[in-house]
Protein backbone atom coordinates (compact mmCIF):
# COMPACT_ATOMS: atom_id res chain seq x y z
CA UNK A 1 0.00 0.00 0.00
CA UNK A 2 1.21 3.47 -1.04
CA UNK A 3 1.34 6.07 1.84
CA UNK A 4 -0.29 9.71 0.96
CA UNK A 5 1.48 11.75 -1.06
CA UNK A 6 4.22 8.33 -1.78
CA UNK A 7 5.82 9.29 -5.47
CA UNK A 8 5.62 7.14 -8.34
CA UNK A 9 8.72 4.73 -8.68
CA UNK A 10 10.38 2.12 -11.07
CA UNK A 11 13.08 0.85 -8.92
CA UNK A 12 14.78 -2.81 -8.32
CA UNK A 13 17.70 -3.43 -5.67
CA UNK A 14 19.08 -5.77 -3.14
CA UNK A 15 17.43 -5.93 0.53
CA UNK A 16 19.15 -4.47 3.36
CA UNK A 17 17.26 -5.13 6.71
CA UNK A 18 18.56 -2.46 8.49
CA UNK A 19 20.05 1.16 8.04
CA UNK A 20 23.61 -0.10 9.56
CA UNK A 21 23.25 -2.75 6.60
CA UNK A 22 22.15 -0.32 3.85
CA UNK A 23 23.98 0.18 0.65
CA UNK A 24 23.59 2.69 -2.23
CA UNK A 25 21.01 1.22 -4.67
CA UNK A 26 19.28 -1.21 -1.97
CA UNK A 27 15.95 -1.42 -0.92
CA UNK A 28 15.77 -0.91 2.74
CA UNK A 29 13.32 -3.44 4.31
CA UNK A 30 11.93 -2.58 7.91
CA UNK A 31 9.63 -3.24 10.58
CA UNK A 32 10.36 0.38 11.83
CA UNK A 33 7.99 3.58 11.91
CA UNK A 34 8.66 5.41 8.00
CA UNK A 35 8.95 9.06 10.32
CA UNK A 36 10.54 11.88 8.44
CA UNK A 37 13.96 10.81 10.13
CA UNK A 38 14.27 7.18 8.92
CA UNK A 39 13.12 8.12 5.45
CA UNK A 40 16.01 11.49 5.38
CA UNK A 41 18.65 8.75 6.37
CA UNK A 42 17.68 6.27 3.81
CA UNK A 43 17.70 8.81 1.68
CA UNK A 44 21.11 10.18 2.58
CA UNK A 45 22.25 6.38 2.70
CA UNK A 46 21.14 6.21 -1.04
CA UNK A 47 18.35 3.84 -0.62
CA UNK A 48 16.37 3.12 -3.70
CA UNK A 49 13.14 2.48 -1.55
CA UNK A 50 12.10 2.15 1.92
CA UNK A 51 9.42 -0.49 2.45
CA UNK A 52 7.92 -0.40 6.17
CA UNK A 53 5.37 -3.10 7.99
CA UNK A 54 4.85 -1.26 10.75
CA UNK A 55 2.40 -1.47 13.04
CA UNK A 56 0.98 0.18 16.47
CA UNK A 57 0.87 -1.73 19.64
CA UNK A 58 -2.52 -1.16 19.35
CA UNK A 59 -2.85 -3.06 16.28
CA UNK A 60 -2.04 -6.19 17.80
CA UNK A 61 -5.28 -8.34 17.41
CA UNK A 62 -6.25 -9.12 21.03
CA UNK A 63 -8.24 -12.55 19.76
CA UNK A 64 -5.01 -13.98 19.41
CA UNK A 65 -5.50 -15.09 16.17
CA UNK A 66 -2.85 -13.10 15.05
CA UNK A 67 -5.03 -10.89 12.19
CA UNK A 68 -2.78 -8.38 12.50
CA UNK A 69 0.12 -10.20 10.24
CA UNK A 70 -1.89 -9.26 7.08
CA UNK A 71 -2.27 -6.38 8.30
CA UNK A 72 -1.01 -3.07 6.11
CA UNK A 73 -1.19 0.43 8.16
CA UNK A 74 -2.46 3.78 6.27
CA UNK A 75 0.69 6.45 6.62
CA UNK A 76 1.81 9.96 5.19
CA UNK A 77 4.29 11.21 3.93
CA UNK A 78 5.19 15.09 3.84
CA UNK A 79 4.12 16.67 0.34
CA UNK A 80 6.91 16.45 -2.05
CA UNK A 81 8.19 13.12 -1.01
CA UNK A 82 11.39 12.04 -3.51
CA UNK A 83 12.36 8.56 -1.73
CA UNK A 84 9.86 6.10 -2.40
CA UNK A 85 8.04 4.78 0.24
CA UNK A 86 5.72 1.39 0.58
CA UNK A 87 3.65 -0.41 3.08
CA UNK A 88 3.68 -3.60 3.76
CA UNK A 89 1.89 -6.31 6.05
CA UNK A 90 4.46 -8.10 8.73
CA UNK A 91 3.90 -11.60 6.87
CA UNK A 92 4.93 -9.89 3.90
CA UNK A 93 7.70 -9.15 6.01
CA UNK A 94 8.25 -12.69 6.95
CA UNK A 95 8.32 -13.83 3.65
CA UNK A 96 10.55 -11.01 2.47
CA UNK A 97 13.16 -12.01 4.92
CA UNK A 98 13.12 -15.83 4.55
CA UNK A 99 13.25 -15.31 0.38
CA UNK A 100 16.94 -13.64 1.47
CA UNK A 101 17.59 -16.18 3.50
CA UNK A 102 17.27 -18.56 0.90
CA UNK A 103 19.23 -16.83 -1.30
CA UNK A 104 21.38 -13.95 -0.36
CA UNK A 105 21.46 -12.67 -3.94
CA UNK A 106 17.13 -11.72 -3.60
CA UNK A 107 16.03 -8.77 -5.04
CA UNK A 108 12.92 -6.29 -4.80
CA UNK A 109 11.39 -5.10 -7.43
CA UNK A 110 8.83 -1.59 -6.76
CA UNK A 111 6.53 -0.13 -9.53
CA UNK A 112 3.91 2.51 -8.48
CA UNK A 113 2.39 5.11 -10.81
CA UNK A 114 1.02 7.82 -8.68
CA UNK A 115 -0.78 11.18 -10.58
CA UNK A 116 -1.39 14.29 -8.45
CA UNK A 117 -4.53 16.41 -9.66
CA UNK A 118 -5.92 19.93 -7.75
CA UNK A 119 -9.56 19.47 -7.10
CA UNK A 120 -12.29 21.66 -5.33
CA UNK A 121 -12.85 20.57 -1.35
CA UNK A 122 -15.95 19.37 -1.29
CA UNK A 123 -17.96 20.07 2.23
CA UNK A 124 -21.85 18.80 2.04
CA UNK A 125 -24.00 20.67 4.50
CA UNK A 126 -27.28 19.66 5.81
CA UNK A 127 -29.68 21.77 8.59
CA UNK A 128 -32.77 21.08 10.24
CA UNK A 129 -33.87 24.35 10.57
CA UNK A 130 -34.46 25.68 14.76
CA UNK A 131 -38.28 26.65 15.96
CA UNK A 132 -37.62 29.50 18.00
CA UNK A 133 -33.97 29.62 17.84
CA UNK A 134 -32.82 29.19 13.70
CA UNK A 135 -29.67 31.37 14.16
CA UNK A 136 -28.16 29.16 16.71
CA UNK A 137 -26.95 25.74 15.59
CA UNK A 138 -25.30 22.70 16.61
CA UNK A 139 -22.99 20.87 14.32
CA UNK A 140 -22.44 17.45 13.96
CA UNK A 141 -19.43 16.21 11.30
CA UNK A 142 -18.30 13.40 9.93
CA UNK A 143 -15.21 12.85 7.65
CA UNK A 144 -15.34 11.14 4.43
CA UNK A 145 -11.45 10.87 3.70
CA UNK A 146 -10.51 7.49 5.72
CA UNK A 147 -10.67 4.89 3.58
CA UNK A 148 -11.68 2.03 6.16
CA UNK A 149 -15.39 0.45 7.06
CA UNK A 150 -15.52 1.67 10.49
CA UNK A 151 -13.16 4.60 10.97
CA UNK A 152 -14.93 6.19 8.81
CA UNK A 153 -17.41 4.77 6.39
CA UNK A 154 -19.19 3.86 9.74
CA UNK A 155 -19.34 7.86 10.89
CA UNK A 156 -20.19 8.93 7.62
CA UNK A 157 -23.25 6.10 7.36
CA UNK A 158 -24.54 6.76 11.05
CA UNK A 159 -24.55 10.39 10.73
CA UNK A 160 -26.64 9.86 7.67
CA UNK A 161 -28.94 7.79 8.76
CA UNK A 162 -29.80 9.92 12.06
CA UNK A 163 -30.34 13.17 10.01
CA UNK A 164 -32.60 11.21 7.60
CA UNK A 165 -34.65 9.47 10.20
CA UNK A 166 -34.66 13.04 12.19
CA UNK A 167 -36.26 14.58 8.48
CA UNK A 168 -38.65 12.12 8.18
CA UNK A 169 -40.18 12.13 11.98
CA UNK A 170 -40.19 16.20 12.06
CA UNK A 171 -42.00 16.07 8.64
CA UNK A 172 -44.98 13.16 9.42
CA UNK A 173 -45.23 15.65 12.71
CA UNK A 174 -44.08 12.85 15.24
CA UNK A 175 -41.39 14.84 16.75
CA UNK A 176 -41.44 19.23 16.87
CA UNK A 177 -38.76 20.63 15.46
CA UNK A 178 -36.27 21.69 18.18
CA UNK A 179 -35.44 25.03 19.46
CA UNK A 180 -31.94 25.80 17.82
CA UNK A 181 -30.95 24.60 14.67
CA UNK A 182 -29.24 21.40 13.63
CA UNK A 183 -26.11 21.37 10.98
CA UNK A 184 -24.78 17.71 9.56
CA UNK A 185 -21.28 18.21 7.97
CA UNK A 186 -19.38 16.06 5.81
CA UNK A 187 -16.45 16.68 4.24
CA UNK A 188 -12.37 16.69 5.11
CA UNK A 189 -11.19 15.77 8.27
CA UNK A 190 -11.13 18.90 10.57
CA UNK A 191 -10.80 21.07 7.51
CA UNK A 192 -14.98 20.16 6.90
CA UNK A 193 -15.35 21.90 10.47
CA UNK A 194 -13.15 24.91 9.75
CA UNK A 195 -14.43 25.95 6.74
CA UNK A 196 -18.35 25.64 8.37
CA UNK A 197 -17.27 27.59 10.75
CA UNK A 198 -15.65 30.30 8.68
CA UNK A 199 -18.68 30.13 6.69
CA UNK A 200 -22.01 29.95 8.40
CA UNK A 201 -24.30 33.19 8.88
CA UNK A 202 -24.99 30.90 11.97
CA UNK A 203 -23.90 31.30 15.27
CA UNK A 204 -22.26 27.87 16.51
CA UNK A 205 -23.29 26.60 20.11
CA UNK A 206 -21.26 23.27 19.90
CA UNK A 207 -19.63 20.29 17.82
CA UNK A 208 -19.98 16.96 18.08
CA UNK A 209 -17.86 14.73 16.00
CA UNK A 210 -19.18 11.36 14.68
CA UNK A 211 -15.84 9.03 13.99
CA UNK A 212 -15.79 5.27 14.19
CA UNK A 213 -19.01 4.86 15.39
CA UNK A 214 -19.25 0.79 14.49
CA UNK A 215 -17.22 -0.95 15.34
CA UNK A 216 -17.58 -4.83 16.24
CA UNK A 217 -16.59 -5.41 20.14
CA UNK A 218 -16.01 -9.47 19.17
CA UNK A 219 -14.48 -8.50 16.58
CA UNK A 220 -12.22 -5.79 16.81
CA UNK A 221 -12.31 -5.67 20.80
CA UNK A 222 -13.48 -1.98 20.65
CA UNK A 223 -16.38 -0.42 23.23
CA UNK A 224 -18.09 2.84 22.34
CA UNK A 225 -16.16 5.76 23.92
CA UNK A 226 -16.97 9.53 24.71
CA UNK A 227 -14.13 11.94 24.71
CA UNK A 228 -15.42 14.74 26.83
CA UNK A 229 -13.01 17.93 26.38
CA UNK A 230 -10.48 19.34 28.22
CA UNK A 231 -11.40 19.18 32.02
CA UNK A 232 -9.54 18.21 34.86
CA UNK A 233 -9.54 15.19 34.16
CA UNK A 234 -7.78 15.84 31.20
CA UNK A 235 -4.86 17.70 33.39
CA UNK A 236 -4.49 14.90 36.15
CA UNK A 237 -6.26 11.36 35.09
CA UNK A 238 -7.06 9.55 37.87
CA UNK A 239 -9.56 6.82 38.27
CA UNK A 240 -12.31 6.17 37.28
CA UNK A 241 -10.56 7.90 34.53
CA UNK A 242 -8.40 6.30 32.04
CA UNK A 243 -6.19 7.42 28.82
CA UNK A 244 -6.89 4.79 25.53
CA UNK A 245 -3.73 3.49 23.79
CA UNK A 246 -4.19 6.68 21.44
CA UNK A 247 -2.40 8.85 24.01
CA UNK A 248 -2.46 11.61 26.38
CA UNK A 249 -2.50 15.32 25.39
CA UNK A 250 -1.17 18.21 27.23
CA UNK A 251 -4.01 19.98 28.98
CA UNK A 252 -3.42 23.78 29.80
CA UNK A 253 -5.34 23.83 33.64
CA UNK A 254 -5.21 27.90 32.30
CA UNK A 255 -7.23 26.76 29.21
CA UNK A 256 -10.21 25.28 30.79
CA UNK A 257 -13.58 26.37 30.29
CA UNK A 258 -16.62 24.34 32.11
CA UNK A 259 -19.37 23.72 30.49
CA UNK A 260 -22.06 20.19 30.65
CA UNK A 261 -21.79 18.94 27.98
CA UNK A 262 -20.19 15.53 28.94
CA UNK A 263 -23.12 15.35 31.23
CA UNK A 264 -25.56 15.48 28.40
CA UNK A 265 -23.28 12.81 26.49
CA UNK A 266 -23.64 10.18 29.02
CA UNK A 267 -26.95 10.49 29.77
CA UNK A 268 -27.76 9.66 26.37
CA UNK A 269 -24.88 7.01 26.39
CA UNK A 270 -26.79 5.51 29.44
CA UNK A 271 -30.38 5.63 28.29
CA UNK A 272 -29.42 4.14 24.88
CA UNK A 273 -28.20 1.37 26.83
CA UNK A 274 -31.50 1.04 29.01
CA UNK A 275 -33.60 1.00 26.26
CA UNK A 276 -31.82 -1.14 24.19
CA UNK A 277 -31.72 -3.80 27.17
CA UNK A 278 -35.18 -3.72 27.34
CA UNK A 279 -35.01 -2.25 30.86
CA UNK A 280 -32.47 -5.30 31.75
CA UNK A 281 -29.18 -4.99 32.96
CA UNK A 282 -26.94 -2.51 31.11
CA UNK A 283 -24.91 -4.53 28.44
CA UNK A 284 -23.67 -1.83 26.12
CA UNK A 285 -20.03 -1.31 26.93
CA UNK A 286 -19.41 2.29 27.09
CA UNK A 287 -17.15 4.44 28.58
CA UNK A 288 -16.14 8.22 28.73
CA UNK A 289 -12.29 9.21 29.23
CA UNK A 290 -10.22 12.72 29.27
CA UNK A 291 -9.39 14.70 25.96
CA UNK A 292 -6.64 13.29 24.02
CA UNK A 293 -7.64 14.90 20.65
CA UNK A 294 -7.24 13.97 16.96
CA UNK A 295 -10.85 14.49 15.68
CA UNK A 296 -13.04 17.04 14.40
CA UNK A 297 -14.03 17.95 17.96
CA UNK A 298 -10.53 19.89 18.40
CA UNK A 299 -11.92 22.60 15.86
CA UNK A 300 -14.24 23.68 17.90
CA UNK A 301 -12.80 23.14 21.33
CA UNK A 302 -9.66 25.77 19.10
CA UNK A 303 -12.73 28.08 19.11
CA UNK A 304 -13.68 28.03 22.56
CA UNK A 305 -17.43 26.15 22.05
CA UNK A 306 -18.24 22.86 23.71
CA UNK A 307 -17.61 19.37 21.81
CA UNK A 308 -16.87 15.99 22.20
CA UNK A 309 -16.19 13.40 20.06
CA UNK A 310 -18.23 9.99 19.89
CA UNK A 311 -16.23 6.79 18.76
CA UNK A 312 -14.42 3.54 19.25
CA UNK A 313 -11.15 2.77 20.99
CA UNK A 314 -9.16 0.46 20.58
CA UNK A 315 -10.15 -1.30 17.52
CA UNK A 316 -7.10 -3.47 16.11
CA UNK A 317 -7.54 -2.91 12.62
CA UNK A 318 -7.43 0.97 13.05
CA UNK A 319 -5.69 2.71 10.18
CA UNK A 320 -5.10 -0.56 8.66
CA UNK A 321 -6.33 -2.69 5.56
CA UNK A 322 -8.50 -4.68 7.48
CA UNK A 323 -10.62 -2.58 8.34
CA UNK A 324 -13.35 -4.24 6.21
CA UNK A 325 -17.11 -3.81 6.10
CA UNK A 326 -16.83 -7.24 7.63
CA UNK A 327 -15.95 -5.35 11.66
CA UNK A 328 -18.75 -3.49 11.22
CA UNK A 329 -21.72 -4.41 14.26
CA UNK A 330 -24.81 -2.73 12.97
CA UNK A 331 -26.82 -2.55 15.95
CA UNK A 332 -23.69 -0.96 17.73
CA UNK A 333 -23.78 1.59 14.98
CA UNK A 334 -27.03 2.32 15.26
CA UNK A 335 -26.29 2.38 19.17
CA UNK A 336 -23.73 5.03 18.67
CA UNK A 337 -25.90 6.96 16.41
CA UNK A 338 -29.28 7.50 17.76
CA UNK A 339 -26.78 8.45 21.60
CA UNK A 340 -25.37 10.93 19.39
CA UNK A 341 -28.55 12.33 18.13
CA UNK A 342 -29.66 12.08 21.69
CA UNK A 343 -27.04 14.31 22.90
CA UNK A 344 -27.37 16.56 20.06
CA UNK A 345 -31.15 17.21 20.47
CA UNK A 346 -30.35 17.40 24.44
CA UNK A 347 -28.08 20.68 22.62
CA UNK A 348 -30.66 21.69 20.81
CA UNK A 349 -33.64 21.53 22.68
CA UNK A 350 -32.52 21.84 26.78
CA UNK A 351 -35.82 21.75 28.85
CA UNK A 352 -36.26 22.83 32.24
CA UNK A 353 -37.50 19.33 32.87
CA UNK A 354 -34.46 17.69 32.26
CA UNK A 355 -32.07 20.13 34.56
CA UNK A 356 -32.52 18.15 37.59
CA UNK A 357 -31.24 14.83 36.22
CA UNK A 358 -28.10 16.40 34.69
CA UNK A 359 -27.58 18.03 38.31
CA UNK A 360 -27.99 15.04 40.14
CA UNK A 361 -25.57 13.48 37.53
CA UNK A 362 -22.89 16.45 37.54
CA UNK A 363 -22.84 16.23 41.60
CA UNK A 364 -22.40 12.82 41.77
CA UNK A 365 -19.66 13.13 39.18
CA UNK A 366 -17.68 15.72 41.71
CA UNK A 367 -18.36 13.64 44.50
CA UNK A 368 -16.34 10.72 42.72
CA UNK A 369 -13.25 13.16 41.49
CA UNK A 370 -13.11 14.98 44.58
CA UNK A 371 -12.60 12.26 46.46
CA UNK A 372 -9.90 10.53 44.21
CA UNK A 373 -8.36 13.89 44.26
CA UNK A 374 -8.02 14.06 48.32
CA UNK A 375 -7.27 10.57 48.15
CA UNK A 376 -4.53 11.20 46.09
CA UNK A 377 -3.43 13.93 48.41
CA UNK A 378 -4.17 16.36 45.31
CA UNK A 379 -6.22 19.46 46.93
CA UNK A 380 -5.07 21.88 43.80
CA UNK A 381 -7.20 19.11 41.65
CA UNK A 382 -9.73 18.89 43.93
CA UNK A 383 -10.10 22.59 43.86
CA UNK A 384 -9.85 22.43 40.02
CA UNK A 385 -12.80 19.78 40.08
CA UNK A 386 -14.92 21.91 42.10
CA UNK A 387 -14.64 25.10 39.83
CA UNK A 388 -15.54 22.95 36.84
CA UNK A 389 -18.75 21.67 38.24
CA UNK A 390 -19.45 24.95 39.55
CA UNK A 391 -19.57 26.55 35.70
CA UNK A 392 -21.08 23.36 34.61
CA UNK A 393 -23.81 23.44 37.38
CA UNK A 394 -24.23 27.41 35.65
CA UNK A 395 -24.18 26.63 32.17
CA UNK A 396 -26.56 23.50 32.78
CA UNK A 397 -28.98 26.04 33.98
CA UNK A 398 -28.40 28.71 31.52
CA UNK A 399 -29.02 26.00 28.42
CA UNK A 400 -32.08 24.34 30.50
CA UNK A 401 -33.74 27.72 31.96
CA UNK A 402 -32.94 29.94 29.12
CA UNK A 403 -31.50 32.48 31.93
CA UNK A 404 -28.35 34.68 31.33
CA UNK A 405 -25.55 33.57 33.05
CA UNK A 406 -25.51 35.91 36.07
CA UNK A 407 -25.47 33.09 39.36
CA UNK A 408 -22.00 33.39 41.08
CA UNK A 409 -19.96 29.96 40.63
CA UNK A 410 -19.80 29.65 43.77
CA UNK A 411 -23.11 29.06 44.35
CA UNK A 412 -23.11 24.90 44.00
CA UNK A 413 -26.99 23.56 45.16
Amino acid sequence: MLPIHAPSCSVEGAIALSLDQLDPGEVLVTDAEPLANLVARAEHLGAAAVVSSYLETYNTDPSGRFRHLDAIQFRQLAWGAKLPVIMISPRSHQSIKRALEQDGAARLALEAQVRFDARPLRTLCARVVGLDRAQEAVAIVSHIQEPGACDNASGVAGLCESAVSLAALIQSGKLPRPSRSLVFVWGDEFRQSSVWLDHTPLTPVAGLSSDMTGESFERTGAIALLERMPDPGGVTPLAPDFHTPWGKTEVDPATLRPNGLAILARCSLLDVAAIDAGGGPLQWRTADHPYEGGSDHDIFIDRNLPAALFWHFTDFAYHTSLDRLEHVDYDELRRTGVALMATALALADPLPGDLDRYLQSLNAEENVRVAAALEAGDEQLAESWRRWCDGARQWLRVECLRIPPTEQPGDRK
